[in-house]
């Protein structure tokens, strides 16, 4: 949408900097291009973020040509290659700051934000910009235009030469002012006369460019080139992964498309089970791209990938893709979230004891909790594994009953859903609790009161001596 509009608005540009001006020009497509911009980062509904592009895209023509125009009819002749040449650094120079911008913002949204501070920069560059002389003096506003020249020789420096000074003056009785007598004003045309006046001049001028066999050249090659540039320009960029074997392209995109703060996976640490609880929240939120990832292995078959490499990426994919595994997956991540916070604690260089017993209490309590009351939690946790097979476009389902079955549950159920309530949530929330009782019974937590030998409570501070000497 956004080239769409770029090409639209190539058409529209040309008129309208010769009716409103070169610098008109610029200020109308940023004071447009800058609510589409912003409007595009903030819209909520797809085809307004569509239209939005459309209208940037038009913008960013009118404010590129108006610009080109007003810099090639300000500048002589002998310098126009060289002026032309520097203007494409600001374009590539602002290409590389967008791609490292991308690496750092993952959201798309902030990375459209930033993409609206260059028009931000160009209205500030209208207010010290001069219309260009040429355009000045084709509207009958030669007085302005021999201003301009003459304010331009100051500042450079530079003095005008005797042969020009009778073309500014032959310039500034050009300037069109209004009738003032009687006369004046009864031989003025009609409105419909001075338009119809003005259509046929610009034709001949427009015809002159015809006439010209190197301005014929010019304006046949020009357009051939721009296509040809935007052509090679999108055909490497859309298809970057056909000349590498790495796929950077596809693992970019993805990595820049993410929403989520985790952007590597990590490994699953044998010692530290808050490390392992991280491990599992940051794979349920990257797993959709894991998914996209070794699909794109697959694809590339055994002329991108050894055999071993495509062999191992089929056999992850078919085990991450299965129900019974994002099913596991999200409620394992679901019920060892509540043993984050005591595992935390317990982990800690100083922790008070008789503190870390209570909080155990208080974890057995709510997880029990949580088993009481299973249809309320299982509802919502079921929604999220529905929420990651949609993601990677796989239909829930539940393996098929037979009347013997040695490997694996043969629980009777009506759907996915209560399937896998019944075979791997119940199971795994009764083992949680049953190992949280076996290694935290009452037995251990009278042991750990033992470690208080004399009850702070029973101590007559104030007097210094000890009401009670027993063991606590």
């Amino acid at each position: 949408m956004f080239a769409t509009g770029g090409i639209l608005g190539s058409w529209i540009v040309g008129p309208l900097a010769d009716l409103l001006g070169r610098k008109r020009g610029i200020l109308v497509g940023g004071l447009l291009g800058l609510p589409a911009c912003l409007g595009v980062a903030l819209a909520p509904w797809y085809p307004v973020v569509m239209l939005l592009r459309l209208v940037a895209g038009g913008c960013s023509r009118m404010i590129i040509i108006s610009f080109t125009v007003l810099l090639m009819e300000t500048t002589p002749p002998k310098y126009r290659s060289v002026v032309g040449i520097f203007m494409g650094i600001p374009y590539g120079l602002f290409l590389v700051v967008f791609a490292i911008s991308g690496y750092f913002v993952r959201e798309w949204r902030y990375l459209q934000l930033i993409c609206a501070l260059p028009v931000c920069l160009i209205l500030l560059c209208y207010l010290t910009l001069n219309e260009s002389p040429r355009w000045l003096a084709q509207h009958g506003r030669g007085k302005e235009a021999a201003e301009l020249l003459v304010r331009a020789s100051e500042y450079n420096r530079s003095p005008i030469p005797g042969t020009f000074k009778p073309f500014l003056d032959k310039l500034r009785k050009q300037s069109q002012e209004p009738p003032t007598s009687p006369q004046e004003v009864q031989g003025q045309q009609s409105p419909k006369e001075a338009a119809s006046k003005r259509l046929v001049e610009k034709m001949k001028a427009m015809w002159q460019y015809f006439r010209s066999p190197a301005m014929l050249v010019i304006m046949l090659v020009t357009p051939l080139m721009w296509f040809l540039v935007n052509i090679i320009s999108f055909a490497i960029t859309l298809n970057a992964n056909n000349f590498t074997s790495l796929a950077v392209m596809t693992i970019m995109t993805l990595e820049t498309q993410l929403e989520s703060r985790k952007h590597k996976l990590k490994n699953l640490c044998r010692t530290r089970w808050v490390e392992r609880l991280d491990v599992l929240a940051t794979f349920v939120e990257l797993h959709s791209t894991v998914v996209a990832c070794l699909e794109k292995i697959v694809e590339g078959g055994p002329a991108i990938w050894s055999t071993d490499s495509l062999a191992d990426a089929q056999t992850l994919l078919l085990a991450i893709t299965s129900t019974g595994f994002i099913v596991s997956l999200v409620i394992t991540n679901n019920a060892l979230g509540y043993l984050k916070g005591v595992t935390t604690s317990l982990q800690a260089e100083a922790k008070d004891i008789v503190e870390a017993s209570s909080e155990v209490n208080y974890l057995k309590a709510a997880l029990q909790d949580v088993r009481n009351n299973m249809d309320d939690h299982y509802t919502d946790w079921f929604c999220q594994a529905e929420q990651l097979c949609e993601a990677v476009g796989i239909t829930p389902s539940m393996p098929r009953r037979c009347k013997r079955q040695q490997h694996r549950d043969n629980m009777p159920a009506e759907g996915p859903a209560e399937y896998y309530k019944r075979t791997v949530t119940i199971p795994f929330l009764d083992h949680l609790l049953a190992q949280l009782e076996m290694r935290f019974t009452h037995l251990h937590q009278k042991a750990f009161q033992g470690h208080y030998p004399i009850h702070l409570g029973n101590c007559d501070t104030s007097r210094g001596k000890q009401k009670n000497t027993g063991a606590g």
